[in-house]
């Protein structure tokens, strides 16, 4: 029986919630101490801390999910820093700007910041992919790739059929080098959330739509059904370089798939469209997007 400390290390350490998986005491942090929750003559073995936050300081309210392995006679200390997308992340942004529609009109750009989140609109005839990608990471997340990134959003799509739309979701463990884009696709579809791996593709053919849906370039790693796939939906996803697993409203449907291969760090939202030739037009649209950044130390 060993311990395990869970410390939220940065100013959201308020109202927050931590759970230990077969652990029968549950810990709230207080602003009186120092941002951390211990657990106890924990069982050797591996274990989910259940994250649960509020919707106080700027923090969205959202699930979150790490594991942790105790060794006997090791204390855990996981070191968790909960960031938001309204104030932390630069994007780049992978946008059509002022294209010329047939039977839309011209919109200056089709990534929409708003208000509560991220609209990203689509168009009338062409199969283009608009996306955004986080840039500046961390140094030190590139140097160790057993850390985990914890990556949450929300995601809703407009209440139309799929003849517009292949899908939306979240590209992670991304890498573009020399103009070529490689890593890792989720996106909800028609026949429900699908995970690809793509492998060194041109990244303007990829976002312009000239080499195909993302069903055609990438290598499909994993599918799996679920309910209402244009309903609004909360996706949680524990990544590393290696390994990701994924909640969709609470309920595992993916868990520790190996991944692969190893490319980069870079993660953000995607709207993939379908060539078709009519005034209808798609959306998807997210919100709370969080990257939590997860250490650990033992001793």
């Amino acid at each position: 029986m060993d311990k395990v400390i869970v410390k939220i290390g940065n100013k959201f350490a308020n109202n927050i919630s931590v759970t230990l998986e077969k652990y029968s005491s549950k810990g709230t942090i207080s602003t009186d101490k120092k941002g951390q929750v211990i657990f106890k003559n924990v069982e050797t073995g591996t274990h989910t801390i259940k994250i649960e936050t509020s919707e106080k300081d700027k923090l969205s309210k959202q699930t979150i999910y790490a594991t942790v392995f105790v060794k006997n006679k090791k204390t855990v200390t996981k070191n968790i820093k909960l960031i938001s997308s309204e104030t932390d992340f630069d994007w780049d942004e992978y946008d059509h700007y002022k294209y010329e529609q047939k039977h839309g009109k011209t919109l200056d750009k089709h990534i929409l910041f708003e208000k509560d989140g991220i609209r990203m609109q689509g168009y009338t005839e062409v199969p283009f992919k608009d996306f955004l990608l986080t840039k500046n990471i961390d140094e030190d997340d590139k140097e160790d790739s057993l850390n985990q990134k914890l990556l949450s959003f929300d995601i809703k799509r407009d209440q139309n059929d799929w003849h517009t739309m292949e899908g939306g979701g979240f590209l992670f463990n991304i890498k573009v080098e020399d103009k070529n884009i490689s890593g890792y696709c989720v996106i909800i579809t028609q026949k429900g959330i699908m995970l690809y791996e793509i492998n060194d593709v041109n990244a303007k053919k990829f976002s312009d739509g000239k080499i195909g849906n993302i069903s055609d370039l990438g290598k499909l790693l994993y599918n799996v059904k679920i309910r209402n796939v244009l309903g609004d939906h909360s996706l949680s996803m524990r990544v590393t370089n290696n390994n990701v697993t994924l909640w969709c409203d609470g309920t595992i449907v993916i868990d520790n798939l190996k991944l692969p291969n190893e490319y980069g760090q870079e993660f953000g939202p995607i709207t993939s469209h379908k060539k078709h030739d009519c005034n209808q037009t798609s959306y998807f649209y997210f919100s709370n997007i969080r990257m939590d950044s997860v250490s650990e130390n033992q001793k």
